[in-house]
């Protein structure tokens, strides 16, 4: 049975049950903070997972129980970015602000903060090995960064608005990016070129995935359609109408 994670259970129900086939159903409700949610992540063995919230602070649950495990303070404003590294146990996550540098934090312990951004950030993800971390920006960068030192070691450039998403191959060579300038962009990340641009979109990208292959990647627009391209020449393989999204009280 797979479980996925939302921060909207009444709209969520709603949609279960105008479905007609029954696959899913809502498995559990979690009261998780005073603020809405900005974000969520599971864990890679998704033993765990992680809620982001409005009220600055970002907690760590159990999935089969419910439990709360951790609740992670500090931040002095809004937490929009969080990942998860290790596939079992807590491990190590990033949770990025509003201002606020982005912080690197094992078991509860600060292990760096990555400062350089000059606008709050997005999105952040670890690489396959966790030895690399891409964040992605409103300030229209992404940055990529030595999980170990916390050093910066590269600057992806090239959008004309915020970068919404950011993702890495399951190689870790290659990142993709997705932006509010409505373009999608595919970069190597050895030598920080644009490899590639994923242009068609008639409104802002949101959502940017590779497939686990690496060999096509699909992003999600505000045009109410997924595309899906080649990564490596940035032609569109197809196109897809969406179905309108599902939000809370506020648009996360």
């Amino acid at each position: 049975m797979g479980i996925a994670l939302t921060s909207s259970p009444t709209g969520l129900q709603e949609k279960l049950a105008e479905s007609a086939d029954h696959h899913f159903y809502l498995f559990k409700v979690l009261r998780a903070h005073i603020l809405p949610l900005t974000n969520v992540a599971f864990n890679k063995s998704g033993t765990s997972f992680i809620t982001g919230s409005y009220d600055r602070t970002c907690k760590v649950w159990d999935t089969a129980s419910g439990e709360e495990l951790q609740v992670l303070e500090g931040h002095k404003n809004v937490v929009y970015a969080i990942a998860f590294n290790n596939p079992y146990g807590y491990g190590v996550l990033i949770l990025g602000s509003v201002i606020t540098p982005t912080e690197v934090i094992q078991q509860k312990l600060r292990v760096h903060t990555l400062i350089g951004h000059r606008g709050e950030i997005s999105n952040a993800q670890f690489n396959f090995d966790s030895s690399f971390i891409v964040t992605g920006s409103m300030d229209k960068t992404c940055k990529i960064w030595d999980s170990r030192t916390g050093q910066c070691i590269g600057t992806l450039s090239g959008h004309d608005d915020e970068v919404l998403d950011v993702c890495f191959d399951y190689t870790g060579q290659y990142i993709a990016t997705a932006s509010a300038d409505g373009t999608g962009r595919v970069y190597n990340a050895l030598t920080h070129h644009c490899m590639s641009k994923l242009e068609g979109h008639e409104g802002e990208i949101s959502k940017i995935t590779f497939s686990p292959q690496g060999r096509r990647c699909l992003t999600a627009s505000s045009d109410k359609t997924a595309r899906l391209w080649d990564p490596f020449s940035g032609k569109c393989m197809q196109e897809a109408k969406t179905i309108p999204a599902v939000f809370g009280d506020e648009r996360m």
